[in-house]
């Protein structure tokens, strides 16, 4: 009798987790079109949606000539580091300014730019609107750290001493 009623403990906490398989198997195709089609998921300090409007920039920094993606130790950039660990959304609308200062005083004007580097500009701008739109804690510490190296690294890539045209 006891083993009887063992299988059926088994059967009631297995049920859900078949359930579900079952479900996942029948309907494969439709959740994963519907997967496709998510542009945002978060939890606690993970935001995907951040993270895939920065994907462009990096790529496009590291494409541009003249200009490899190091880290740089500049005070300014320490500084905004430092910041992103206490305000996420700060450090990104700093870097932002950083770097349109830059470009204001570049001698390079912005519509003799290349395609790497305007898709660059362009992703790190809908970061930072992306940034302005959410909420202090939408934002993790690592990703507005990420932001501030792109941007300083996009910064550098504008001035006037840099081969890479902004």
């Amino acid at each position: 009798m006891a083993s009887v009623h063992a299988l059926i403990d088994i059967l009631r906490i297995l049920a859900w987790p078949v359930t579900v398989l079952i479900l996942a198997f029948v309907f494969h195709d439709r959740v994963s079109a519907l997967l496709k089609r998510v542009s945002s998921v978060g939890y606690g300090d993970l935001s995907v949606d951040f993270d895939r409007l920065m994907a462009p920039a990096e790529r496009a920094l590291a494409r541009s000539p003249g200009l490899s993606i190091q880290p740089s130790q500049s005070s300014r950039r320490l500084r905004l580091q430092q910041l992103a660990d206490q305000a996420p959304r700060a450090a990104i609308l700093e870097a932002w300014a950083d770097l349109a200062e830059t470009r204001a005083a570049s001698q390079t004007p912005s519509a003799g730019s290349n395609a790497v580097d305007q898709e660059a500009i362009d992703a790190l701008t809908e970061a930072r609107n992306h940034a302005l739109a959410s909420g202090d804690d939408e934002i993790a510490v690592g990703q507005a750290q990420r932001y501030v190296a792109l941007a300083h690294q996009a910064a550098l890539a504008c001035q006037p001493h840099s081969e890479a045209p902004c």
